[in-house]
């Protein structure tokens, strides 16, 4: 009498494990961070020679393969630039058996501020032949603090009226002036705000009629 037995091996999937997400500043002025490094993943596998393969996805959607390594453990190289916006890096393993498992992670890179004034606006003069009011102030629309918030007025005849200059470590918009006496004409109030990547600028007239 005979009989037959069966066994089977039964392969146990590779692993790969991605860094956490990055978050950086944009160099100032420019819509890019260079040199920034990145950590490799960590994989494993129970068999020989898996292969290891990334991707990249630029914020503009651009895509770049990571293949051409002979020993098939392709690693993301370092130091590279990084563009704002959001870059998505996945790692995918591939054993033997043809078994997988993948994992991603992100590179945001953050730029200048982006900042919004009230609109311009015409009031009447009083008795004194000036109208004091709360113009509003600039609103903060994206950008990563510590921000450095500068107001100034102008008045019509191109003297100074009121500057400022604050630091603010949290995302808010600028401070409130309150209320200030606009002379008659046409004053122009400025706002700027910057942090470590760089600028923008916006500007709000008050005419008094």
């Amino acid at each position: 009498n005979t009989c037959v037995q069966v066994v089977e091996v039964i392969d146990i999937p590779p692993f790969v494990n991605c860094p956490a997400d990055y978050f950086f500043q944009a160099d100032f002025n420019l819509p890019y961070k260079d040199e920034i490094t990145v950590a490799d993943p960590t994989y494993g596998d129970n068999c020989p020679n898996p292969v290891l393969e990334w991707t990249l996805v630029e914020p503009d959607g651009t895509t770049y393969f990571g293949t051409g390594d002979p020993s098939g453990i392709n690693i993301l190289p370092n130091p590279r630039r990084y563009f704002i916006g959001v870059t998505t890096i996945t790692y995918k393993i591939t054993d033997s058996s043809g078994l997988t498992d993948e994992c991603s992670f992100t590179v945001t890179v953050s730029g200048p501020p982006v900042i919004k004034c009230p609109p311009d606006t015409t009031v009447y003069a009083d008795a004194n032949c000036e109208h004091v009011f709360d113009p509003g102030f600039a609103k903060l629309i994206e950008g990563i603090p510590d921000i450095t918030w500068t107001f100034t007025i102008t008045n019509p005849d191109g003297s100074i009226g009121l500057t400022d200059t604050y630091i603010k470590s949290v995302f808010e918009d600028a401070n409130p002036i309150g209320n200030y006496a606009f002379q008659l004409g046409t004053s122009t109030k400025t706002w700027r705000a910057e942090n470590v990547s760089g600028y923008d600028e916006c500007s709000q007239l008050v005419i008094v009629e």
